[in-house]
């Protein structure tokens, strides 16, 4: 698994609008907002707490944006940063293509605040 592709992406909406920082865990996740890694000791780097944020959607794949994001979701789950939970797949008959139900879990370290 390597997650390395994935390392200019700044955060934005889909990651809860914070920002992601790179390189994060030792095993490759990014970590979640304004903590930073290199203020770690070694024993702190190694032991980051990982945070699963559930997420969930309906995506009419028929619809080039919505497949666009559907794509980019599986992508990351078959890398290995995001876990799938459940797909459903349903025949839309008036589209002739696709509606997906789509639940997965987004994978993130977490560094508290320093106090």
């Amino acid at each position: 698994m390597s997650l390395r592709k994935y390392h200019g992406e700044i955060g934005g909406s889909q990651h809860n609008n914070a920002r992601l920082n790179w390189p994060g865990t030792l095993d490759g996740f990014p970590v979640l907002g304004s903590g930073q890694r290199n203020d770690l000791k070694q024993d702190e780097l190694e032991n980051i707490e990982l945070q699963y944020d559930f997420k969930s959607k309906m995506f009419e794949l028929w619809d080039v944006n919505q497949k666009a994001e559907f794509d980019d979701i599986n992508d990351k789950i078959v890398n290995g940063w995001y876990r799938l939970l459940k797909r459903s797949d349903n025949w839309d008959d008036d589209n002739k293509h696709f509606r997906v139900w789509l639940e997965w879990a987004q994978v993130y370290g977490m560094i508290p605040p320093k106090t």
